[in-house]
This record gives structure tokens, C-alpha cells and sequence, in this order.
């Protein structure tokens, strides 16, 4: 046990650490998205394939959610894309078009001591936010880092109209997209099911939970390795590996 000392920050720091090294061990790659790519073509339906095709075309999505873990916050982009982002703000984090909330000014806000988040010191760090990444984001609702959009067609709306709130740190990269209706479908579709590991979706390990009490809720019963339900694909994952990202890297 830690002694209680005047810096009661230290236990905070080394329980985030073990939590942060605990997380890092499970990694979401079985999704549809990563079967595909490793060689199972009927992995994504017809549909969910528009999907990807409008994902990485006429959506403009894959401009920030690249990579394997659909997200320029990650060290290898930075690593092979530098500190500065497309507009010349920080890399990976972006103005989108949100409703300014002078509560949070995103990177361009400052932290403890008033030490700035921002390194570019850039202008499009105001309201500007980091890129999440998409694995398992139709388990995820609501979306945006306000909870403004309630579901991933609100999402695709919101992106397809150029963002709701014209403002001058909006990032060059969201502007109008003018989808139809049918490629709007599928790029929710893609995203819903497409990337969503069935372990994480079913609890399965490693994404199995011990009894979880709520203080102001209902109880979550434990759940064993088996989770809540088998996950179809297992055997042939098992068969043929499922490395993270394969074939799509940064």
C-alpha cells in the first residue's frame, strides 16, 4: 500500500499508469474491417464495401481515421505525418464545425498552471479536438466529445452538410459533402457493423468483465470467457491469425 503523503497525485498516477497498461492489452482486431483485409473478401457485405469505398473516397473520412486504429492521434502518424496537421494546428486533433463551448476550448485551452495544450500555438487549435478512433464506434452513442449527435446517421449528417457552426478555425478538410442517400446508409452501415469487434459486442474474452456494481443503477452480473454468445468467424480467425491492421497501416 502507498503511504498517504501531501502529494496525494502520486497513487493517481501509478493506478492510471497500471489501467493505461492493462487497456493496451486489448486490442479490437476481428472486426469485419480486419478479416477483410487479411484475406476473407466475403467478410463485408455488398453494402458495407460502398461503405468502405465511400469511407475512404467521397466521405473524406479516412482523411482523419487512418491507419489501423482509424485515428491521426497515434504515434506512427505522427511519426510519418509530422506535428502539424493539414490546417497547421497539432497533429490529430481538428475543428469540426461544433458549437463553440467556451467551458472547453479543445487543444487551444489550457491546463494546470495555465500551461497550454497547444505545442503549434496555432489558431485552429481553438475548439479543436482529438480524433477518436472508429473501432467498435456503433457501441459507443452518443458521439462527439459533447454527446451532441445521438446516433452515426447524425453523425454522417452533420459531416455531409460541412459541420453546424461556420467559424474561422474550422478545419479546411470539413466542408460539403453532398452523399446520397444510399452511400450515407452504407457509410453507416460500415461503420456500425464493419468495425465492431463481435468479442467486445458479446464480452468475450479478453473483453469479459467481473461483476460491476452500480451505485445508481442496475448491477452488471459477471461474465465468463464465453461472454454473452459465440462470435461467428472465430474459427477461421483462429485458423488463418488476425494481426492488428493487416493491410492497412499508416
Amino acid at each position: 500500500m502507498l503511504r498517504s503523503t501531501p502529494d496525494r497525485g502520486t497513487f493517481t498516477v501509478i493506478w492510471g499508469l497500471a489501467i493505461q497498461a492493462y487497456e493496451q492489452t486489448l486490442i479490437p482486431d476481428r472486426t469485419p474491417f480486419d478479416r477483410f483485409f487479411s484475406g476473407h473478401l466475403g467478410a463485408l457485405t455488398p453494402r458495407q464495401l460502398l461503405g468502405l469505398a465511400t469511407f475512404v473516397g467521397r466521405g473524406n473520412c479516412a482523411t482523419c481515421h487512418s491507419g489501423p486504429m482509424l485515428s491521426d492521434a497515434t504515434t506512427s502518424f505522427f511519426n510519418a505525418h509530422g506535428a502539424l496537421n493539414r490546417d497547421g494546428g497539432d497533429q490529430g486533433f481538428h475543428n469540426i464545425g461544433l458549437p463553440d463551448d467556451f467551458n472547453d476550448g479543445g487543444r487551444g485551452d489550457f491546463g494546470p498552471g495555465g500551461v497550454p495544450f497547444t505545442v503549434s500555438f496555432s489558431d485552429f487549435d481553438n475548439f479543436a479536438f482529438k480524433t477518436p478512433t472508429l473501432r467498435n464506434i456503433g457501441l459507443t452513442a452518443p458521439y462527439f466529445h459533447t454527446g451532441a449527435k445521438p446516433t452515426l446517421e447524425d453523425v454522417v449528417d452533420f459531416y455531409d452538410r460541412g459541420g453546424d457552426f461556420p467559424n474561422p478555425e474550422k478545419s479546411a478538410d470539413i466542408k460539403p459533402l453532398h452523399l446520397s442517400s444510399f452511400e450515407k446508409s452504407a457509410l453507416v452501415d460500415f461503420m456500425r457493423n464493419g468495425l465492431t469487434d463481435c468479442r467486445v459486442l458479446k464480452q468475450r474474452a479478453p473483453f469479459d468483465h467481473p461483476e460491476l456494481p452500480v451505485p445508481n443503477g442496475t448491477n452488471l452480473a459477471a461474465v465468463g470467457a464465453e461472454g454473452i454468445g459465440p462470435c461467428q468467424g472465430d474459427d477461421d480467425d483462429d485458423d488463418h491469425g488476425h494481426g492488428h491492421g493487416h493491410g492497412h497501416d499508416d
